[in-house]
């Protein structure tokens, strides 16, 4: 049993068949010979897909090789910009982030985290007394480990009006929440293929019309000069295919929602001292995250004993048998390092049953009983 769909996602049958359909479309669309611009006409129906899916315009989705290199692309506008000084982050965001920054920091540029509350969700007041025209504000938009949901509009709102660039980590988000760049007034937005049910090695950044920007790839003119290298337009029509049949997806995440509420309650009824972590309303969190600390055991205790289950879950943080590195995210929601050792993350997608998520229950609720009672816990 797979738990781990924020990790990744399993491809759709559908996005296989529609890349198999395209196996003979090969050429470099880069090309201008007939099979060269048969392929580029493919690269871009599968550009307005994407597009539409953002209610963005086509011109404005370069793709990418996914979220991290999308996210890295947009931080990289601070070491070329010069009229950018300074970056804003808040204190849970991915790795693609937090530890670009860092690499920010060390090069001279001004790096402010905001702080976040117990449930995730950032300090507005905090975020609209650091931002001005000389910063670059960067958010995750939901959070790959305790599912948080930030307030989109607000902090678009509070960038804007202090005259700021905004770029949004849409990859958790994307296809699990209505996202209108119509709405938002977003600079920059990272999404990922491999999130959705479509192939790794795809993602798009969008790029708001006549924003300024330097390109971290170069050498082709590829993407509209936005990013060099041959384009995949295979896996392009795949990823577009994903979002193409994600028509559903708020009916979807309803009923995910529906076997999350089974999920927690039966835990709660069966392994005594559990606790969930960040926000736990809906439209407040992703609705098939997670974040389940078991106080008195370890996550990798947990997560081995559920895979020799075969039943497959993360851990909310990453430990070793000599050092325990507790989760940032976790930590900055007022986790202690000790309870984030002793987190899992459980995350649900679309082809799940009530059955099989009673079946989970039942295991972990199995196994944390049998390490209690082999510690003579209560």
């Amino acid at each position: 049993m797979y738990l781990d769909y924020n990790s990744t996602t399993p491809i759709a049958d559908e996005v296989l068949q529609e890349m198999l359909f395209h196996k003979e479309n090969f050429a470099n669309p880069a090309s201008s010979h007939f099979v060269g611009q048969k392929a580029a006409n493919l690269l871009e129906n599968s550009r307005e897909i994407i597009a539409n899916f953002l209610q963005a315009k086509p011109q404005e989705i370069i793709f990418t090789s996914g979220g991290t290199e999308s996210n890295n692309t947009v931080l990289w506008q601070l070491l070329n910009n010069k009229k950018l000084k300074k970056l804003v982050i808040s204190e849970i965001e991915h790795p693609s982030i937090s530890e670009y920054a860092e690499f920010l920091k060390n090069k001279g540029i001004d790096v402010i985290k905001i702080p976040v509350d117990n449930f995730g969700f950032v300090d507005i007041g905090f975020l609209a007394k650091n931002c001005d025209e000389t910063t670059l504000v960067s958010i995750i938009w939901a959070n790959n480990e305790i599912g948080t949901v930030q307030n989109v509009e607000k902090i678009s709102e509070i960038v804007k009006k202090n005259g700021a660039l905004l770029h949004f980590d849409a990859v958790q988000a994307f296809s699990k929440v209505e996202i209108s760049l119509k709405k938002i007034n977003a600079d920059f937005l990272s999404i990922s293929g491999h999130k959705i049910y479509g192939p790794r090695g795809i993602g798009a950044l969008f790029i708001r019309e006549n924003t300024e920007f330097f390109p971290l790839i170069i050498g082709g003119g590829q993407e509209n000069e936005f990013r060099a290298g041959t384009a995949n337009q295979i896996l392009a029509a795949g990823f577009a295919k994903a979002a193409k049949i994600r028509d559903n997806f708020l009916t979807e995440q309803k009923k995910i929602w529906d076997l999350r509420e089974t999920l927690i309650k039966t835990l709660q009824d069966e392994i005594p001292q559990i606790k969930f972590n960040g926000a736990q309303k809906f439209n407040e969190t992703l609705a098939g995250t997670l974040s389940v600390t078991i106080p008195d055991v370890e996550n990798e205790i947990v997560v081995l004993r559920l895979d020799n289950e075969k039943i497959f879950v993360s851990k909310g943080s990453a430990c070793s048998s000599k050092k325990v590195s507790a989760s940032s995210v976790l930590t900055a929601i007022g986790v202690s390092k000790i309870a984030a050792a002793r987190t899992i993350r459980v995350s649900l997608g679309k082809d799940l049953t009530k059955d099989e998520i009673l079946t989970f229950a039942k295991k972990l609720s199995k196994i944390i009983k049998n390490i209690r009672k082999s510690r003579n816990c209560v």
